[in-house]
């Protein structure tokens, strides 16, 4: 009897990052049908501590979804780029990582298009409003 050959990806992830919004369903489709390999789904952490800031003065963000969508063709929600417009929304990826904790891609996709696509939806947390929880 021939072992099959196992493989393990450690995805770090961050629901609130475009370009984890474009990889992620390509990485789902690279991992369909190959149950022999595991996926451990880290957080990263992108927006946290001083990093969580107004949505505004991530003054990048404009210009790299574009390029996301360009080179991903991930669409990018019309109540995420009402939220980008009005820039008081604060990203919180300390929020998102104790929701996705333990994810698997399957469920990382439809996390990260809640979050990109359909943003207000995810959280209640203080920071979907602009205010401090603290940290």
């Amino acid at each position: 009897m021939v072992n099959p050959v196992r493989g393990h990806v450690t995805y770090v992830f961050d629901a609130y990052c475009g370009w984890c919004h474009g990889f992620t369903p390509w990485l789902r489709e690279a991992l369909a049908g190959r149950p022999e390999v595991t996926v451990e789904v880290v957080s990263g952490g992108l927006f946290t501590g001083a990093r969580r800031v107004p949505i505004r003065e991530l003054t990048h963000i404009p210009t790299a979804r574009h390029r996301v969508t360009q080179v991903t063709g991930a669409a990018f929600g019309p109540s995420f780029l009402k939220l980008l417009e009005q820039g008081g929304f604060v990203m919180d990826s300390q929020d998102a990582a104790t929701t996705d904790s333990g994810a698997g891609p399957q469920r990382l996709h439809g996390l990260e298009r809640t979050r990109m696509i359909h943003p207000p939806d995810v959280s209640h947390s203080p920071a979907r409003s602009g205010r401090s929880s603290g940290s």
